[in-house]
Order: structure tokens, then sequence, then C-alpha cells
């Protein structure tokens, strides 16, 4: 969460007016606008966010616990707000009726570069929605929903608004960071033995897998691993393999390793492509000769 000195400082690199600062800083310092409740379908509750410092609300296990758990591990990612505006909109009905209306976003998002509210439906809740409001709910030619009642109402301000759905969400990174948080408790402080014979290991094989590591290591060293991970003392692509397929799960001391490591390995693959197509075209060119 930002300091107010970080905040005046953003503020000032992304050149906001001050109606807006005012406006952004009036929703931080305030509490939601709104308490959410489950229906029959939905599923809500509060998530303990280390980011922000306090729990978050969600209305929805489908869609808005996965929102979070992707802000929260986002670093683009600088703080995100629960309910945090009621909006007032109009739009025309179906009927061609002026509908006026308020509309409280799920969030508001602070970025590195930019900020603004972010509304999370399934993607079939979209489609019934802009079959009942045409003009309030669409997708255009590219597949991409759009609120523009909201859109307009909040651009003057200089933030966007974003429909985003289901089909959006990682959802193995979602299951290894759900995994993973039970690890990032004060509860769980890693074996400082165990951290430094788990982390040369790992720094003197790149690329050794999850399986081989908890194979190679003391059974009592299993949560430290994880802990290590959840803390990024090590580093492990989540958004790619899921933790459950530890032969899968390859390990690095830092992201930039991994980033070599996987460079490396694309040029031993080219290059082994390289000599099986010379090796094909040798084979080709003797039996034309024949």
């Amino acid at each position: 969460m930002l300091s107010d000195q970080e905040f005046e400082q953003w503020c000032h690199r992304l050149g906001l007016p001050e109606t807006t600062k005012e406006f952004v800083q009036q929703i931080r310092c305030s509490e939601p606008v709104r308490k959410v409740g489950g229906g029959a379908k939905n599923v809500c509750g509060s998530y303990p966010s280390h980011k922000m410092g306090k729990t978050i609300q969600f209305e929805s296990h489908k869609v808005e616990l996965p929102a979070i758990v992707e802000y929260e591990n986002d670093e683009d990612v600088l703080e995100y707000y629960d309910q945090p505006v009621r909006l007032s909109i109009s739009f025309e009905s179906k009927s061609g009726r002026r509908v006026v209306t308020s509309h409280i976003p799920d969030f508001l998002v602070i970025r590195h570069n930019c900020a603004g509210f972010e509304e999370w439906k399934t993607s079939e809740r979209l489609k019934t929605l802009t079959h009942k409001q045409p003009t309030r709910y669409q997708q255009n030619e590219n597949g991409k929903w759009q609120a523009p009642p909201v859109e307009t109402k909040v651009q003057s301000l200089g933030l966007y608004y974003h429909l985003r759905t289901d089909q959006e969400i990682n959802w193995i990174a979602y299951r290894n960071h759900q995994f993973l948080r039970v690890y990032l408790s004060q509860e769980n402080i890693v074996n400082p033995e165990a951290r430094t014979k788990i982390i040369e290991s790992v720094t003197a094989n790149p690329g050794m897998t999850l399986k081989q590591l908890l194979s190679s290591t003391s059974t009592s060293w299993v949560d430290d691993i994880y802990a290590l991970i959840a803390t990024k003392q090590l580093y492990v692509d989540l958004k790619g393999i899921g933790l459950s397929e530890p032969e899968k799960v390859h390990l690095f001391s830092s992201q930039q390793v991994a980033e070599a490591y996987n460079l490396i390995m694309s040029k031993k693959a080219a290059a082994t492509l390289d000599k099986g197509q010379q090796a094909e075209a040798a084979f080709l060119a003797s039996h034309q000769k024949q």
C-alpha cells in the first residue's frame, strides 16, 4: 500500500488533475460504500490482504475472489479498493426510455501507470445483460465487453472502466496462490539451515524440478520449501504450472535466472531442430542422387 508521499509522487508522475487526485484520495480514505451480500448462486466473504493491510470484500467466489488474488500478486497493482464509490449513470432502455440509476463498481485499481474501475462478471452473465440492456452492456467486434455509460462517466476524470470476465482468470495461478497463502503467515518462519541448503541446491541446479528437490532434502523441510516459494526467495512460474504437479515445476534462484535458463533451452532446442532438418535434407539429397 502506498504511503501519502508515494501517492503524491504517483499523482505527480501521471499528471493527474487536482479533481481526479481528490476523487481517488477520497476513496482511499473511505470505507466501502456498501457491505456485500451473497445470493443463491454467490458466496460472499472477505479476503485478508497483505498488500492492503486490511480485509477486502468479495461478492462472488467465481470471479471477484480470483480477481482479488490476481490483484494481490500482480506487481503492477499498487492498491485496490472494493465497493469504492456510488456512480450515477444514465442510459436508454431497450424500449427507448431514459433510465437513471446508480452503479457501484467492484474495485478501484491503482496501477503503476493508470487507475480505474474494474467490474467482474461471468461471460454468461454479460451475455444476458447485453440482451436485457443493450445500450449499457455491449461486446465490440474484437470480443471485448464494454459499458459505454459508465466509461463516459469516469473518462472525464482520466480514469478507465473495464468489464472483466471469468475467461481472463488464470486458474493455475489462482490455485497456486491459494495453496501458498498459508505459507505467508509469520508462523511459517523458514529454518535458517533449511533456507541455506535449499537455496544452495537450487542455485547449483537451475531448473531442477520441485519433485527432485522434495526427494533430495529432508522431509521436515517440505514446509520450508513452500514458504521460500511463497515469499519469492525461490522463483517458480506460478502462472504456467500447478504446484500439484511437482515433476513439472522448475525451480530457480530468481526470475532473471529462470529467463536466462529458458532462453538457453530454447536456443538448444532450435539448434537440435536445425541439425535434424539438416540430416533430413542430406538424406533426401542422397536418395535423389540414387
